[in-house]
């Protein structure tokens, strides 16, 4: 423990010295006269060469590499069919007029070998489930038998550091003049992928950069049903107990910021309200599906006067400004109105959901906390987050986390949270491993919070009249703690948390050498680029314009196939049938996701980027621009934490670090699952009494050490930025 105290002092003191400082990039300026795309506004994506750069390598030669390669289990390289890895097929018939049976390459992974004369001996693990597993095999067997391999980023990191496992590629930049230029364009990420030591062991992927991630969706058709139709006779046999109190005041008289109904321009407006809607619903003498849905109508009758033309914008409109109360307000109507919505009246309306049970999935269940503002939920590390001071804060000990998880308990007990959403209950009833799947398919769910475009496929593929789940705008919030409130989102793309590396003992043979780096650098040219983020040329037809540049075009084959065996959703049809938008180093392109959403998915999806465009909905960036608060600044994936500072972690801050593992695996669990469900002070599963909210932040602090885990993040975040 002295040991853990003195590296402790050592750490504060380093932070001392350089916390604070934020650089701010001059040379990267947005361009607000840039013509708007045909398809949909965009953020900007990384910079990359005018033209590929793949003449420097030579590839007279065959040489081979043995690779370990895969998404998770089932979808890896080559084609695998069985029901385990949702490919039932033994054999397709592809859009390059080939058919592909088990153990056959995927179309990507055939074409690159083709294009850069490559063998690949595919050492994948057979019984890993996930990247995690598949590092830990290679890592018990001491890294021998594998050239080139998938990792998380801070094991590559750890192991790079540490053990010199892995290659040092910063020290072959020369011979990537691709991956080399995307560093030089984006510094951002090149402090984040350098380590501690100052090297680069692997190269970073990119689910899309600098542009929207995940988003609130809902069923806009029970809004309108709910809202805009004043001749429906509402549910009055199923009254709700009230639980929640106001997050907003009491009363308000102020003006928020939005898009106009047209999305032409901005607006400001008016929000004057004597009573908080969730404080009129509570004192309602009968809490039934019609007297809930009228208080909210009256409420947005009289706040919103003249605004809206139609009640459901409030919430669904480009010009949507709704606030978390209102939101709350809307849950409740839904609820109590389970037979109008649904049909039937054997199981309750599903307010919100996250997707799965799994600690991962379940981690979107506290990403909602963004509608009352809190930080730290989308964070690209842990639960950190940069504040107006240019400091790293970690959200899990802030007053407003408290709070938010207090409000999600009083959510679950008004029955508004999916009942048991942490369980897998197959066969029984609603709770099921797939909450999404079930509540979309039994017409049961109204809102979740996750990826656009594998969420609003249901709309393809449900078969209930009217069906329509489409992303909506956030709600305002007050993000600053200054009264004033504006629409923000955390879940903004960069570094994820895998990448490549090659091992070091590469280096000891040429050939494979230079193979494995024009390999990597390869994904950083825009021919490498194209071929990982669309598929061959045979997936290919024209061009379309986004995001102000031509991308390529989606051919019809390659959109029915997307259909007919991925039913609509495209990561699945990528990764199983095309074996593209693996976890490696490159940069995914949102111009080819972007042509996959569906219809209805799209109408929300523009109406988000359209507010950020105009600035009227606020998001974090991976490089600050001139005059912008350090708080809009995205967290590092990565931190280059020192080999001290990682020993002191693994010593010191084990039982915070399993606290809130967020995989997939069923031993994971996020702390915070249970005060939600049982709430600060309650009595969980197991017969345990809770802490309460007074305690929990002390006991993650110091009996967790959270304090020791802070210090040593501080501390290689303040380095980090002072290089």
């Amino acid at each position: 423990m002295k040991k853990a105290l003195y590296l402790l002092l050592a750490v504060v003191m380093v932070l001392s010295s350089v916390v604070g400082c934020v650089k701010v990039d001059e040379t990267i300026v947005e361009n607000p006269e840039a013509a708007a795309p045909t398809e949909a506004p965009a953020a900007a994506e990384p910079a990359a060469p005018e033209e590929p750069q793949i003449d420097i390598y030579d590839t007279t030669d065959n040489v081979g590499l043995d690779m370990s390669v895969f998404y998770q289990s089932g979808i890896g390289m080559k084609y695998t069919a069985g029901e385990g890895s949702g490919t039932p097929q033994a054999e397709y018939a592809a859009a390059d007029g080939k058919t592909y049976r088990e153990g056959d390459w995927k179309p990507v992974w055939a074409e690159l070998q083709n294009r850069l004369n490559l063998t690949i001996n595919d050492v994948t693990p057979t019984d890993a489930k996930n990247v995690q597993a598949a590092f830990t095999t290679w890592e018990a067997q001491g890294f021998q038998g594998v050239d080139v391999m998938v990792g998380g980023v801070v094991e590559i990191n750890r192991a790079g550091v540490q053990n010199g496992t892995f290659l040092k590629i910063d020290e072959y930049l020369d011979l990537m003049p691709n991956f080399k230029k995307f560093l030089e364009d984006n510094a951002i990420v090149k402090t984040t992928v350098t380590a501690g030591d100052g090297h680069i062991y692997y190269t970073p992927y990119f689910d899309g950069y600098d542009d929207l991630e995940r988003m609130i969706m809902l069923r806009a058709d029970w809004v309108q049903k709910l809202l805009d139709d004043d001749a429906v006779t509402y549910d009055t046999d199923r009254k709700i107990e009230t639980f929640y109190t106001p997050y907003m005041p009491e009363t308000l008289d102020t003006t928020v910021q939005a898009v106009t109904a047209d999305g032409s321009g901005t607006q400001e407006i008016k929000v004057k309200y004597d009573k908080n809607i969730v404080t009129i619903q509570n004192e309602l003498e009968t809490k039934d599906g019609a007297n809930l849905v009228q208080a909210l109508k009256d409420y947005i009758d009289a706040t919103y006067a003249g605004v809206y033309a139609k009640r459901s914008d409030l919430f669904c409109g480009q010009d949507a400004a709704y606030n978390a109360d209102e939101l709350v307000a809307l849950m409740r109507c839904v609820l109590a109105n389970t037979k109008l919505l649904t049909g039937q009246s054997e199981y309750d309306a599903v307010p919100f959901y996250p997707r799965k049970y799994q600690a991962g999935r379940v981690q979107q269940l506290f990403s909602f906390m963004e509608i009352w503002g809190v930080h730290g939920l989308e964070s690209r590390s842990n639960y950190f987050y940069v504040d107006a001071e240019g400091n790293l804060k970690d959200g899990r000990f802030d007053p407003d986390m408290m709070d938010g998880v207090e409000r999600l308990n009083m959510l679950y007990k008004e029955g508004l949270i999916l009942k048991d959403f942490d369980k897998d209950e197959s066969t029984a009833g609603l709770n099921g491993g797939d909450h999404r799947a079930r509540l979309c398919n039994d017409n049961l769910g109204f809102m979740t919070y996750d990826y656009n475009q594998t969420t609003t496929v249901y709309n393809d593929s449900v078969k209930i009249d009217g069906f329509n789940l489409t992303p909506v705008l956030p709600p305002v919030a007050d993000w600053d703690d200054d009264g004033n409130y504006y629409q923000f989102t955390a879940s903004w793309r960069s570094v994820k948390t895998d990448g490549w590396a090659i091992l070091s003992n590469v280096a000891n043979d040429e050939a494979k050498l230079h193979r494995a780096l024009a390999l990597f650098d390869y994904q950083y040219s825009p021919e490498g680029n194209r071929l990982m983020s669309y598929g061959p040329e045979a997936w290919i037809d024209g061009e379309i314009q986004y995001n102000g540049k031509m991308v390529p075009k989606l051919s019809d084959a390659a959109l029915t196939e997307l259909k007919e065996l991925a039913n609509g959703n495209y990561t699945n049809y990528y990764r199983k049938w095309l074996g593209a938008t693996f976890p490696i180093g490159y940069v995914k392109e949102q111009g080819m996701e972007y042509q996959t959403v569906p219809d209805k998915g799209k109408v929300g999806l523009d109406y988000i980027l359209r507010a950020c465009e105009l600035g009227t909905m606020k998001h974090l960036v991976p490089t600050l621009k001139d005059g912008m608060s350090p708080a809009m600044m995205l967290v590092p994936t990565a931190f280059a934490l020192s080999a001290e500072e990682e020993q002191l972690i693994t010593d010191s801050c084990d039982d915070l670090v399993v606290a809130f593992r967020n995989g997939n695996n069923d031993t994971d669990r996020i702390l915070f699952t249970d005060y939600v469900i049982y709430g600060f002070g309650g009595t969980d599963a197991n017969g345990n009494t809770l802490l309460t909210k007074d305690a929990l932040p002390g006991y993650l602090i110091d009996d967790l050490n959270g304090k020791i885990f802070d210090a040593c993040y501080e501390s290689a975040y303040a380095r980090m930025l002072a290089q």
